[in-house]
């Protein structure tokens, strides 16, 4: 089991295997003139990052995203998808947490 606090505040209660079955880094790489990347399923907790025609997000609630049929319908040259290590899952975590206490202060 995995347990994330922040500020004495549970954040999450996960299997490890579970957590990481749930998150994914997607890496899209735009067509040509494309000016913003698709919509990415499920909550994001980390924003997107870009450079060039590249962006990337980390996404949770996305299990097996429908990436084939976003290639299909949207100018997108690639995409990666891969499973973040716990650390980076922990970062993501804190981001989006930090985000969030922001906001109510």
């Amino acid at each position: 089991m995995v347990a994330i606090l922040r500020h004495g505040k549970l954040l999450l209660v996960e299997r490890l295997d579970q957590l990481k079955g749930e998150i994914h880094e997607l890496t899209v790489t735009l067509a040509e003139g494309v000016a913003q990347p698709p919509e990415v399923p499920g909550e994001i907790l980390r924003q997107c990052r870009r450079r060039a025609a590249v962006a990337t997000a980390r996404a949770t609630r996305a299990n097996r995203p429908p990436w084939p049929r976003c290639r299909r319908t949207n100018p997108v040259k690639e995409v990666a998808i891969r499973t973040p290590n716990l650390e980076e899952i922990f970062a993501a975590y804190m981001q989006i947490s930090a985000g969030e206490a922001e906001e109510e202060d």
